[in-house]
């Protein structure tokens, strides 16, 4: 009689174990289709201060009919090719680090992704000046601007090259 009872356990334990591979692996297999990629070449985009140019459209796998882009939030001189996903910034992007949150989305399902776009000012040198005739539009051109990548700048007045001002 023991050796029945033994033989019936062991067949029970046989069955928790196939029902338990079959749970795991039907677990798994969801996961595996569930897992949609959705990215930008980078996590990090640098450009140059007062540039224009494109970040190319992401790597996208859509489930089912292709789908949309927007921005999450707005960030002014930053636009969106709403069908390809491909990122425009304008000379008028703000200096710094930007969170870049992009969705995409259709009739099945909603994406979303991120990268850090860093505007960057290098070191430059523009000249400049300043108009106290409200009536007229024209600036004289009278000094220089050195700016740096710390975020320094120097001003020198064109007739007095020993005129210097720092600022930041």
């Amino acid at each position: 009689m023991k050796t029945v009872l033994f033989k019936q356990h062991h067949f029970n334990s046989i069955k928790i174990i196939i029902f338990t591979c079959l749970a795991l692996s039907a677990c798994s297999s969801n996961e595996e289709t569930d897992n949609a990629v959705f990215l930008y070449a980078s996590d990090v985009f640098e450009v140059s201060f007062r540039t224009q140019g494109t970040i190319p459209a992401p790597t996208i796998e859509w489930s089912g009919e292709e789908g949309t882009f927007s921005l999450e939030s707005e960030i002014p001189g930053l636009s969106i090719n709403e069908s390809s996903g491909e990122l425009t910034w304008e000379r008028q992007l703000g200096i710094g680090e930007h969170l870049v949150e992009i969705i995409a989305e259709n009739d099945q399902r909603t994406m979303e992704t991120s990268f850090v776009l860093n505007n960057i000012l290098g070191a430059s040198l523009w000249t400049g000046g300043q108009n106290n005739n409200t009536d007229s539009d024209d600036v004289d051109a009278d000094r220089y601007f050195t700016f740096f990548q710390d975020g320094t700048l120097e001003v020198r007045f064109f007739d007095f090259p020993d005129s210097m001002g720092i600022g930041v």
